[in-house]
């Protein structure tokens, strides 16, 4: 997960009690935020011809279940 992730989750929920876990469970690849999905580059959609996952990620990837 890219840097966003943990500075969005640290703000929006209770500082002490966020864990940032990445790169588990058989995913090796970058999960990029909506800004740097839009930047393009490797982390924004070229890394992940490296990864097995010949695709790309879509907009609205870091929208949580509730916003939705």
């Amino acid at each position: 997960m890219v840097v966003d992730y943990s500075a969005r989750l640290k703000t929006e929920l209770d500082r002490g009690h966020v864990w940032i876990t990445a790169y588990a469970n058989t995913n090796p690849c970058y999960i990029p935020s909506e800004r740097v999905l839009k930047e393009g580059g490797y982390e924004g959609g070229g890394a992940m011809v490296y990864y097995d996952v010949p695709v790309p990620f879509q907009p609205g990837l870091e929208m949580s279940s509730f916003e939705k």
